[in-house]
């Protein structure tokens, strides 16, 4: 009984201590919440634009020649497929009925003529007859001679001749048939000369002009790349689809058939001093577009949201026309993470820093 007498003053004693202790104030330590991020310092830089454009191959000339009189087909001069010169014969349309049809007009407007003169002289030399009658006369003969003018012309548009260097693409006549006035006859495609068309929306209409750079490629040919100028600019609208043609000549090749489908690259801007982001470090709100740059808080790193204007755009690269200067630590990798005055940790490649 005596050692518990003593040892229970000892234990308060202790507990007492403890209690004392334990009322001390503790440090407390705020966390705040860092990001790591890379960032990239913007300077002045050459910006090329460019737009983006299908076209379609052509030729110089690319005609389909329908019959103009109606006649058997005697002769295919030309195969389908097959090469012709400027001059050569294509097709022969039977002309022996024109032919007959013109000696008759020959003759009568030969008699016409005679009885004109004949008329005319009467009447001025003796006055027998009348004025009426020698213009009756005149008009007889003017029209007896447009007669056979255009039977002549039929006759020469029973046969048909190239006009130009090129190639028989289609035939839609057999030897033998009766073509018929207004029929197609033949598809004939120069040779040699081949451009490229496109359509340009109407807002670039100040922008594209004949010399300009065009970069020409083509899926079918291994995307092979060729470099042209713009040979032609349209000086409409087409009203339906809200764009103007362009032209740009190729080089004489076999490689290039019309109606090739081809990808234009037009060069339309080039800025020597202009600020330029990756579009994906532009984010868009309801206010418009801002970018997230470092700013110097009391010492730290933090972000600040920066309000922006947006140039053109070409492959994922746009133009900053306002809210940056040269210098700007603009926040890249990481940025879709970032909040206003948020405190950053910077860790950029040596490339970057």
């Amino acid at each position: 009984m005596k050692t518990l007498l003593y040892i229970f003053p000892i234990v308060l004693l202790a507990a007492a201590c403890g209690s004392e202790e334990s009322q001390e104030p503790a440090t407390t330590e705020v966390f705040e919440r860092t990001i790591n991020v890379s960032t990239e310092r913007v300077q002045p830089q050459e910006f090329v634009n460019y737009l983006s454009l299908v076209g379609t191959v052509k030729s110089g000339q690319d005609i389909k020649i329908s019959a103009e009189v109606t006649g058997l087909v005697e002769r295919l001069s030309v195969s389908k497929g097959q090469r012709f010169r400027k001059g050569d014969l294509i097709l022969k349309i039977d002309d022996s009925s024109l032919r007959q049809e013109l000696e008759i007009a020959k003759a009568s407007a030969e008699t016409a003529r005679e009885n004109y003169e004949r008329t005319k002289s009467i009447w001025e030399s003796d006055r027998i007859g009348s004025e009426f009658a020698v213009i009756t006369a005149a008009n007889a003969s003017r029209q007896a001679q447009a007669n056979k003018e255009l039977l002549d012309i039929r006759l020469q548009k029973s046969s048909i001749i190239a006009q130009f260097d090129g190639i028989l693409e289609e035939v839609y006549v057999e030897q033998g048939e009766i073509a018929a006035a207004g029929s197609p006859l033949v598809r004939l495609i120069e040779s040699g000369k081949m451009h490229v068309e496109s359509g340009v929306p109407a807002r670039y209409a100040g922008l594209v002009r004949v010399g300009d750079l065009i970069e020409i490629s083509f899926e079918m040919l291994n995307n092979r790349t060729y470099t042209s100028k713009v040979s032609r600019v349209g000086s409409a609208i087409d009203p339906s689809v809200r764009t103007f043609r362009i032209e740009a000549d190729l080089q004489a090749s076999s490689v290039y058939k019309v109606d090739m489908i081809a990808t234009i690259r037009l060069q339309t801007e080039t800025f020597a001093d202009a600020i330029v982001l990756n579009q994906e470090f532009v984010q868009r709100d309801e206010n418009g577009y801002r970018v997230f740059v470092v700013s110097d808080v009391d010492g730290k790193k933090r972000a600040t949201a920066t309000r922006v204007e947006l140039g053109p755009i070409f492959n994922n690269r746009v133009v900053i026309t306002s809210g940056l200067q040269p210098g700007d630590e603009v926040i890249t990798r990481g940025s879709v993470f970032v909040e206003n005055n948020i405190l950053l940790n910077i860790q950029n490649d040596e490339a970057n820093s």
